[in-house]
């Protein structure tokens, strides 16, 4: 919530990932680099926003939703990007690094609408970013080869993101899901689940799949109900 974030939330699929737990990262403070790439200038710090960390631990175990610590200060790529782009012209700006699990769709919900309730409650200004790709088969030359299907992925979280159809994204078919060869799909969920405490206002700034992988840039102004 508001313009000018004093904190971003990001939960990324290349943070490290555990079958049955959501992570949360506890280091004080983060570095983020981009050399796995060639850019060897990039080079960003940021403090973890610890109050706020701590919270989403605390409300998350008095959820019985399965969490756990981890402690690394370097971020991977699915949160650079985004931080890269965010924190120029923001002095400052906090960050909590978060990251899904391989539990059921509702459990995903649920972690994103305690995080809903935490965020409610403060006084701070803060940005949440479900941060990770759509399909990666998109074509014949894509990461993970192709599948007519990933075309039809991106196409339908699109047009139901525009749509605010929260239910029809939930109940998309796993197989189908799984046959795109996503991996932003479980972020969403958790986005789905924070927003279902606000009204909210969904607009689609871009969408582009240059190395046969699905990039799609919204922005979700929210209020409350």
């Amino acid at each position: 919530k508001g313009e000018k974030p004093e904190t971003a939330v990001i939960i990324s699929p290349h943070s490290p990932t555990f079958a049955d737990y959501f992570a949360t990262n506890i280091s004080p403070s983060f570095i983020g680099r981009l050399d796995q790439f060639g850019d060897n200038k990039t080079n960003l710090l940021f403090v973890n926003n610890t109050e706020l960390t701590k919270e989403i631990l605390k409300k998350s175990e008095e959820r019985d939703i399965p969490v756990t610590a981890i402690n690394n200060p370097v971020l991977d790529h699915g949160v650079v990007v985004p931080l890269y782009y965010l924190s120029k012209g923001i002095k400052n700006l906090k960050i909590v690094s978060l990251s899904y699990s391989f539990l059921s769709k509702n459990i995903h919900l649920e972690y994103g609408k305690a995080i809903g309730e935490i965020i409610e409650k403060t006084n701070e200004k803060i940005i949440f970013v479900a941060s990770g790709d759509l399909s990666h088969r998109l074509t014949i030359d894509a990461p993970a080869g192709y599948n007519p299907k990933g075309k039809d992925f991106d196409k339908k979280i699109i047009e139901l993101l525009r749509e605010k159809k929260s239910k029809e994204i939930i109940s998309l078919d796993n197989s189908f899901v799984e046959e795109a060869g996503e991996c932003g799909y479980r972020s969403i969920l958790v986005l789905l689940g924070l927003l279902s405490s606000y009204d909210w206002e969904p607009k689609i700034l871009s969408y582009e799949g240059p190395f046969g992988v699905g990039y799609l840039v919204a922005n979700i102004e929210i209020k409350k109900k």
